[in-house]
């Protein structure tokens, strides 16, 4: 297999030598559990980061720490000098950048992603989880979509018209138009045909494509024919799963939803609601039926992906991280298919 390289934010690495007890180490941990579990990947720390774990006086064996893997970057005075040529950057993440360039890294692995900077870079920021899902998709044929932060996944809308950008369908929809699509293959659909189908109203089924192309499953030719994203014509519903994922951890909402629920180990529909009325810049205008039908479907989706699954409490219902890596992988197929029934919605006009 190909070797991966990354460089690790030294936040992250000092943090799993302190051991505070907080969410950055939880995150450091399981870095460190990724990496020595995958010999593909080939790990670099900056000097600077060394010296701030050890005395750099001292010729000290990483192997004894379980560095043994880590390659400490060259120093340059040259890549100094363009690290300093970063005036809205700290130092550290400039430093980072730069030796990122140099040694031709794939991404950066960072929990603060923010500290980079919003520019668009030759190699990524990538969160620990997301580490962890593409080494899990290294032998799935699908390219996990880049986006913009100006591009995030909005499920309700931003502004008071409406815009096509919104995800106005539950997951379970939407991987049904996705079928229909895998056994037309290359040549694709008219909206008209995928609407006969899906026994959806022609409005519903625009939506319905709108969503996919939202999600990068499908794209409309130039002669109007809805086609399938190539690299998903053969995957499996395993191999949905983790793209979903992937797109949706991408989502500063989703991102915030999941701190939470790591936070306090569950999230109460009240919860989710409030989070919704955080992200939406028009708050005072969403009713208490308009909430809720932007939270059913956020939840199809995040119960599609495996991030989340749905508990019935004795009082009330909570959301809560899947104690198996991925819900769809589970052989519990029709209980995932009951979650995902319960947020059906339908749009239709």
């Amino acid at each position: 297999m190909k070797p991966i390289k990354i460089l690790v934010d030294s936040d992250l690495i000092e943090e799993y030598f302190l051991q505070r007890n907080n969410r950055r180490y939880l995150y450091a941990e399981r870095l460190m559990q990724i990496i020595f579990r995958h010999p593909e990947l080939k790990i670099y720390i900056t000097r600077r980061c060394r010296n701030n774990i050890f005395d750099p006086e001292d010729k000290i064996d990483l192997s004894k720490y379980e560095f043994s893997r880590f390659n400490i970057c060259s120093i340059s005075r040259e890549i100094q000098q363009k690290a300093r040529q970063w005036s809205d950057l700290k130092i550290e993440a400039a430093l980072e950048l730069e030796y990122g360039f140099a040694e031709g890294v794939t991404a950066i692995i960072s929990e603060e992603p923010d500290k980079y900077g919003k520019q668009t870079y030759p190699i990524k920021i990538w969160y620990v989880d997301q580490l962890s899902n593409i080494l899990s998709l290294n032998s799935i044929p699908v390219r996990i979509p880049v986006r913009s932060r100006e591009s995030q996944l909005c499920f309700f809308p931003t502004e008071p018209s409406s815009s096509k950008e919104v995800i106005r369908n539950t997951a379970k929809v939407i991987v049904e138009a996705l079928n229909v699509l895998k056994t037309v293959g290359n040549t694709g659909i008219t909206p008209e045909a995928l609407s006969s189908e899906l026994k959806r109203t022609a409005q519903t089924t625009q939506s319905i494509i709108w969503d996919l192309e939202n999600f990068l499953m499908a794209y409309t030719n130039k002669i109007g024919m809805v086609c399938i994203n190539q690299d998903l014509l053969g995957s499996k519903t395993e191999d949905i799963s983790n793209y979903l994922s992937m797109v949706l951890r991408d989502s500063l909402l989703v991102q915030e939803i999941l701190k939470e629920i790591e936070l306090r180990q569950s999230i109460t529909v009240l919860g989710l609601d409030n989070i919704i009325r955080k992200f939406h810049s028009h708050s005072s205008e969403l009713k208490g039926d308009t909430v809720r039908s932007y939270r059913c479907r956020l939840t199809s989706w995040l119960i599609a992906a495996g991030l989340i699954e749905k508990k019935n409490n004795y009082k009330f219902v909570t959301f809560v991280i899947p104690r198996s890596e991925n819900v769809l992988k589970n052989d519990s197929q029709n209980e995932v298919n009951k979650q995902l029934d319960l947020f059906d919605l339908q749009y239709s006009s």
